[in-house]
């Protein structure tokens, strides 16, 4: 009977979550999608990040069953080539969060390109509900009411917090696995089982280490103080107890889920941006404003942290801190949990070490939903004293939002709202059916001004509904034509930021766009070296910016230049256009391009490293750059480039003084004055630019003849002291060939504060030392003595080689690949700091190079091991078990 009452109980809970998420849904979701015709996709991480490795997700699948179906060959797809330069498929989709492990993400093998935006909006709901059912499970395993635990599960499935899955969807399984979690840490407490447990952490690591560190701290914090709170149990012997189930149990669980994370933990851990230290204060005033303002509406309190939650939580924390001597688990964890969120050290330590981050407010989220289902019987007890207290409280804090903003205004009308309606329904109604649609109707109004303060805030991110893949195939038909399965592409738009990152994933084609967390630290250095404008993150690469010798370099055979602006920067010198689409122009390589070709020289990394970024690409044109190698080859910089004077003429709005320029004003401007220039490439290089002041700051170089714009490029920079300053200061701004006379140069900061400048330079090259230059990399690469195909993890290679040479590779370089020349094993080199060579000698040759994820088969034997230590351990359990059953059963035949 009590097992059928179990089932019939937990029946009529998820029927009545399930109603009742459905009506606040139809109030707080719903409209977000139809009314306001948005989808759960931000314009930045949302579309290039979130939606994409749906997508991506299932282009993956669907290769993997190519390889097992058609090709016949059990391999896992690994590198592709259309990840930014080519990258670990492997290690892109399980950086932070591995969104291969996430079952909702398979449907997208199913689906075609066009329906994937509205599959994706609704697994955002689903997850959404299914939050609340782990919330419910978690409640119904400690006994609660069903009321209770379906107002909890409303408090805790529609806080402003868990709407962090419309920014961040990947962080949506975070509010489903922690109170399965906790859960399981309740069992494993109380001897009651280990499987759900390990099961659920498993799972955790396998879908996102980074939170499954976070998960543990909030573990560890949460049987601290549940140890110290229990007196009556609390002994040696019970804490060496939990410390050996906890600890075996752990250590398993991390060892079945490492496997597939294994290679992206090793992987972001020598990441250089890791390195960097964070100056932080010890308590951080703002973050505790923020809280207090807008506790019962909405908030981003930084790196997709999303405050807020009903106003009944007042409510509910008012009767918990009333009861005395009772709840004390409760009450130290929210209040550990309410300091640790304004200390930034606590912050930094839950994000890694690394910079703070409160991320690990859906645990804070959990706590107070959990509070609200502890006392909702006790709601009734909202009157008298205390409803007159909250209520002078609440209006105090309804008049400190009304000097903060609509958001602000939002959460004090909601908690003056709930005060005002509940206290006077106790105080004045008997109907107890009343309270509870009057009770109802709070939670679901309280939960609707949540959602306003959301749209008030954040409505302007999110994209139009059904624009997902026209904003990121923007391109898609421009390029039907052309066959870039073997070289790349690159983009280059007015400015650099708009440029769809990603969007090469989806279209399986290579170009340069990248944007995960997750990066090559080799290509990273590249860009940094060669001083190439893009965006500040050093996760976030938009292609080359047209920079002629770089396209060559790297295997650009097709450039798209947007032709929307007259003062844009100037196409490649040696590229011609092929074709034109609306507002874009496609440029072909005049004499062909290719990812692969000779160096006949090569020249240290020593050499190289002292020179400015101008002179380094100039270099590589000739000779491949190789670390521990002596210098085999002194290249001449004298004719390559022409190094212009100039004087600072006058300036506007700021003050330019021993490599220090302070803007006073909004912005400012200096100007230096040239010799006439014409029909020369120009290139203008800053060393050592950087700011103090805003998180952001704009800043633009303009060529001008006389007070007319002759073309422009800008850069939006980081300051030294904000979280994702990259230590990108050294910039080299590329116009290309430009027809029109220039007399002057201007340098805009478009942002007030104190900037860095240690030195500017004017270079220019005719069109004569660019041929010079362009001619010498074609007599070396030999282009056409090279055949390859790039297929999956395998790049096929028939190289013929006149004399002994190096073979270059411009892939980027990973301790994956491995190279077999002729059928020997052959030492691959990384060279021009980011990318491959091999050394051959003369005459013909066969050379394949293969790429398998680092560390992917330790992980997976780590995994094995400990499934097997497990079994044995379930086999033991089970048999001694059954010795226990025997011996009692035989005891009790004695006793008979």
């Amino acid at each position: 009977m009590t097992d059928i009452k179990k089932r019939g109980d937990l029946k009529e809970l998820i029927g009545r979550y399930s109603l009742w998420f459905i009506f606040f849904s139809a109030v707080c979701y719903i409209p977000f999608l139809f009314i306001f015709q948005r989808s759960f996709i931000t314009a930045d991480d949302g579309l290039s990040q979130q939606y994409v490795y749906f997508a991506y997700v299932g282009i993956w699948i669907r290769r993997l069953f190519d390889n097992l179906f058609v090709k016949h060959m059990f391999e896992l797809p690994m590198w592709d080539m259309s990840i930014g330069m080519g990258s670990d498929s492997l290690l892109t989709l399980s950086g932070v969060t591995n969104v291969l492990a996430d079952p909702f993400y398979w449907i997208s093998a199913l689906l075609p390109i066009r329906f994937t935006e509205a599959a994706f909006n609704t697994i955002v709901i689903i997850k959404l509900y299914l939050s609340g059912i782990a919330f419910s499970v978690l409640c119904r395993d400690k006994g609660r009411d069903i009321s209770a635990t379906v107002t909890g599960a409303m408090i805790y499935t529609f806080s402003a917090t868990i709407s962090v899955g419309f920014r961040q969807a990947f962080f949506l399984n975070v509010f489903i696995l922690f109170p399965l979690l906790i859960l399981g840490c309740n069992r494993l407490w109380n001897n009651k089982g280990h499987r759900l447990y390990v099961s659920v952490l498993t799972i955790s690591v396998v879908y996102s280490f980074y939170f499954s560190y976070m998960f543990g701290l909030l573990v560890i914090v949460y049987c601290i103080i549940r140890f110290i709170t229990e007196k009556d149990s609390r002994n040696a012997r019970r804490l060496m107890e939990l410390l050996r189930r906890f600890i075996i149990f752990t250590v398993l669980a991390l060892g079945i889920g490492i496997g597939p994370v294994l290679p992206s933990l090793i992987s972001l851990s020598g990441l250089d941006r890791l390195n960097r230290e964070f100056s932080m204060p010890l308590i951080d005033i703002q973050m505790m404003k923020d809280l207090f303002r807008y506790a019962f509406s909405y908030c981003n309190l930084w790196h997709e942290s999303i405050w807020g939650f009903s106003s009944l939580v007042f409510i509910a924390l008012l009767l918990l801190f009333r009861r005395k001597r009772q709840y004390s688990l409760l009450k130290i964890l929210f209040i550990v949990y309410s300091i640790s969120l304004c200390i930034p050290r606590i912050g930094s330590l839950m994000n890694g070490l690394s910079y703070p981050a409160n991320r690990f407010v859906f645990g804070y989220s959990l706590l107070l939903a959990y509070i609200v289902t502890e006392m909702y019987g006790y709601i009734g007890e909202f009157k008298g004293k205390l409803f007159y207290a909250s209520l002078a409280v609440a209006s105090v804090y309804l008049a400190f939002g009304v000097f903060g903003g609509t958001v602000a205004l939002l959460s004090g009308l909601s908690l003056l709202v709930t005060v005002l309606i509940l206290g006077v329904a106790n105080t004045c109604l008997k109907s107890e059916r009343i309270k509870g649609y009057l009770f109802t109707g709070l939670l679901l109004l309280s939960s609707f001004f949540i959602a306003i303060a959301r749209n008030v805030d954040s409505n302007y991110l999110f994209i139009r509904k059904g624009t997902a893949e026209s904003l990121l195939l923007r391109y898609e038909e421009v390029l039907t034509d052309y066959d870039i399965s073997q070289n790349r592409y690159d983009v280059v738009p007015y400015t650099y930021s708009d440029v769809p990152v990603n969007a090469s994933m989806l279209m399986g084609l290579n170009g340069y766009d990248f944007y995960h967390s997750n990066y090559n630290n080799y290509v990273d250095r590249y860009f940094n070296e060669m001083g190439i404008v893009s965006n500040t993150q050093g996760y976030l690469m938009t292609g080359l910016r047209g920079r002629s010798f770089l396209e060559m370099l790297n295997g650009t055979e097709y450039i798209l230049w947007d032709t929307g602006e007259d003062k844009m920067i100037r196409p490649p010198y040696m590229y011609r256009k092929d074709s034109s689409c609306e507002q874009v122009d496609v440029y072909r390589s005049i004499n062909g391009a290719s990812m692969l070709f000779f160096y006949d020289d090569s020249v240290s990394y020593d050499s190289y490293s002292t020179l400015s970024p101008l002179e380094r690409e100039e270099l590589m044109m000739y000779s491949c750059v190789l670390e521990d190698l002596p210098d085999e080859t002194s290249i001449s910089m004298i004719d390559n480039h022409t190094e212009i004077e100039y004087d600072p003429a006058d300036s506007e709005g700021c003050e330019y003084l021993n490599g220090s320029v302070t803007v006073e004003g909004d912005s400012g401007y200096i100007s230096l004055t040239t010799p006439i220039i014409s029909d020369q490439e120009i290139s203008v290089y800053l060393d050592g630019l950087d700011h103090y002041g805003d998180y952001y700051y704009q800043f633009a170089v303009v060529l001008m003849d006389g007070d007319k714009a002759v073309a422009a490029d800008f850069y939006v920079g980081a300051d030294q002291d904000y979280d994702y300053y990259h230590g990108k200061n050294s910039l080299l701004f590329n116009f290309g060939v430009v027809d029109e006379e220039v007399d002057s140069v201007r340098l805009y900061f478009n942002s007030s504060g104190e900037y860095s400048l240690k030195d500017i330079k004017i270079c220019t090259r005719s069109p004569e030392q660019l041929e010079t230059i362009t001619d010498a990399f074609y007599e070396h690469a030999s282009i056409d003595d090279i055949t390859y195909n790039y297929s999956g993890n395998h790049i096929s290679i028939l190289a013929e080689a006149d004399r002994d040479k190096y073979l270059y590779l411009a892939v980027p370089y990973s301790d994956g690949w491995s190279a077999i020349v002729d059928g020997e094993d052959a030492e691959i080199i990384r060279a021009n700091e980011a990318f491959m060579a091999i050394r051959l000698s003369e005459g013909q040759h066969n050379i394949e190079f293969s790429y398998q994820t680092p560390y992917l088969m330790i992980g997976t034997a780590i995994s094995l091991l400990s499934i097997i230590v497990l079994c044995i351990f379930e086999m033991i359990e089970v048999k001694m078990l059954k010795k226990v059953v025997r011996t009692g059963s035989h005891d009790g035949n004695q006793g008979e």
